[in-house]
């Protein structure tokens, strides 16, 4: 299951800032940006996991299957309703975090920085790579590229 994700995003939709409701530039190492990263790279993961099982359970090759649509029809699909089963179950004893975060530029004027980490899966560590950045309605916005499962 390794596949390189060039981008995925994820919009904070609390206003992040350490003075009042005025952004300033978030940093890889912020719990916000890190809670955010963990969740795309976990979103990632699941949709590999979908994938994946899918394929296994059905005996039908396919490219990829969403985990929202088989999760809608997990009732009256037996084989949407294992892969979710299966899916849930391996995502429920996964644990992630982020290792070693190291700020690698710092763009204030756009309210941007730029970090590489170690994205720790249980006893596996991923390298990884992520940008935060404060949008123009004062939202957090979080990039995550290099995730390898």
């Amino acid at each position: 299951m390794r596949k390189m994700i060039s981008a995925l995003i994820a919009v904070g939709i609390s206003c992040m800032s350490l003075t009042g409701c005025s952004p300033s530039t978030p940093m890889g190492s912020d719990s916000e940006v890190k809670k955010l990263v963990i969740e795309i790279a976990q979103d990632e993961l699941r949709a590999q996991l979908t994938t994946a099982m899918y394929a296994q359970i059905s005996r039908i090759p396919v490219n990829e299957v969403s985990y929202a649509k088989l999760k809608a029809k997990a009732q009256s699909d037996k084989t949407a309703g294992e892969t979710i089963e299966k899916v849930d179950e391996i995502m429920s004893k996964i644990k992630m975090s982020l290792e070693n975060i190291r700020t690698d530029k710092v763009e204030k004027e756009l309210k941007k920085s730029s970090s590489s980490a170690e994205l720790r899966i249980d006893d596996k560590k991923v390298p990884i790579e992520y940008t935060a950045q404060i949008n123009a309605d004062g939202q957090l916005y979080v990039e995550v590229a290099g995730l390898r499962f």
